[in-house]
C-alpha cells in the first residue's frame, strides 16, 4: 500500500484527551504522512504535545491555534482542510478521544486500494451498538426502526432515514472487509483527497458543537453519487470524553433546530420535509415522556425536550429557508 494519509483532528480544551489519541495513531503499522492539529482551545497546550511527539517521529504535524476560536467544528475541519500537503492521498478526520487499533490505517487504507469507486470510508467503532448481547440487539433494532430518535441503529448498514436519524449497525459481519454506508462517523471518517480538491467543505452554516454536521456532509455526497464503505476491519474505541461537553438543554436545542435544518437540505422545505419534521417531533416527544415514565431522572430531560420545541418554533420559518444566522445567535448566547 502507498497511500499518503494527512490526519485531521480538531480539539478544543481536551489536551489529555488529544495525547491519548495521538499516542494511539503514532503507534499504527502503517504511519500517515501528515497529522494537523486544529486547536480552538483557550491556551495552547496541546502545540506543546504534538511537538513531543514530533520529535520521535518523521510524520510532518502541523499545528493551528484559532485565534480567536473558530465558531464550530465544521469551520475547524475546513481550517485543517487548507493546509492539507498536495501529495495527500487520503484525508482522516479523527475526533480528538478516539483511540485507533495498531492496524486501524492499514485497513482503512485498504478499502481504498480494494475499492477505487469509492470516496469515503468510516471504521468500526469498538464500544458501539454491536458489542451488545445478540438479545439486547434484537430489541433494539426493533425498537429503533419504531422509535429511531429512541434508538438509532440498523441492521443492514449505515443509513439516514426520512426524518434525517443516522443509523448505526447493530450486527458485524466477519469475513467482510467493507459494506455500503448512506452516512460516515464524524470521529473516524476518511475521504479521498480529491472530494476536497472538488470544493466540497464542510457546511459553517453549523456552529458550536454543531451537532449532525458529518451526516450532513458524508450524506449529501452520497445523494450526490458518491459511494461510502463501512470497514470492519479499521477498528478504534470512541472514549466520549466529558471535557467540554455543552449542557443538556442546549444540546437538544440544537438537537432540534438542526435536525430541521438536515431534513430541510435532504427532504426540501414543502409537504415532504414539513410531514418528516413532524414525525420526528413527535417521536421525540413519545420517546422523551417513555424515558422519563421509567427513569425519574429523565423527567428534567423531557421537559427540557418540550420546551425546547417551543424556543425552535419562531426560528422555523428561517431554518426551512437554510437560514440559519438567527437559530445560531440564540443558540451560542447559551440561553
Amino acid at each position: 500500500m502507498n497511500l499518503k494519509f494527512s490526519i485531521i483532528i480538531c480539539t478544543k480544551n481536551r489536551a489529555k484527551d488529544l495525547d491519548t489519541t495521538l499516542k494511539s495513531v503514532f503507534n499504527q503499522s502503517y504511519s500517515p504522512s501528515t497529522i494537523i492539529i486544529v486547536d480552538d482551545s483557550y491556551n495552547i497546550e496541546c502545540n506543546s504535545i504534538l511537538k513531543d511527539y514530533e520529535s520521535l517521529s518523521s510524520v510532518r504535524c502541523i499545528y493551528v491555534h484559532s485565534q480567536p476560536p473558530s465558531s464550530g467544528l465544521p469551520a475547524a475541519r475546513n481550517c485543517g482542510i487548507k493546509k492539507i500537503p498536495d501529495t495527500t492521498d487520503i484525508v482522516l478526520f479523527l475526533d480528538d478521544d478516539v483511540t485507533l487499533e495498531r492496524n486501524y490505517l492499514q485497513s482503512i487504507g485498504e478499502i481504498f486500494n480494494k475499492h477505487p469507486e469509492i470516496s469515503g470510508a468510516s471504521g468500526s467503532i469498538k464500544n458501539g451498538y454491536y458489542t451488545k448481547p445478540w438479545y439486547i440487539k434484537i430489541i433494539l433494532c426493533m425498537i429503533g426502526w419504531i422509535i429511531p430518535t429512541l434508538v438509532q441503529a440498523t441492521f443492514c448498514y449505515p443509513t439516514v432515514t426520512r426524518t434525517a436519524d443516522a443509523m448505526s449497525l447493530l450486527f458485524l459481519k466477519k469475513n467482510k472487509d467493507s459494506v455500503h454506508a448512506q452516512w460516515l462517523s464524524g470521529c473516524n471518517m476518511a475521504y479521498r483527497s480529491k472530494i476536497f480538491w472538488d470544493g466540497n467543505i464542510f457546511d459553517e452554516q453549523l456552529v458550536g458543537y454543531s451537532l449532525g454536521e458529518d451526516m450532513i456532509f458524508s450524506h449529501q455526497l452520497y445523494k450526490n453519487g458518491h459511494k461510502l464503505a463501512f470497514s470492519y476491519e479499521a477498528l478504534l474505541t470512541h472514549r466520549i470524553s466529558q471535557e467540554n461537553r455543552i449542557p443538556s438543554n442546549l444540546f437538544i436545542l440544537m438537537k432540534i433546530g438542526y435536525r430541521l435544518y438536515a431534513i430541510t437540505l435532504f427532504s426540501g422545505n414543502g409537504i415532504r420535509g414539513s410531514l418528516y419534521y413532524s414525525i420526528f417531533v413527535l417521536r421525540l416527544i413519545i420517546s422523551s415522556l417513555i424515558l422519563s415514565l421509567k427513569y425519574k431522572e429523565n423527567i428534567g430531560y423531557a421537559k427540557q425536550t418540550l420546551n425546547a420545541f417551543k424556543r425552535v418554533r419562531p426560528f422555523e420559518r428561517d431554518i426551512r429557508d437554510k437560514k440559519i444566522q438567527k437559530f445560531n445567535e440564540y443558540y451560542l448566547k447559551g440561553d
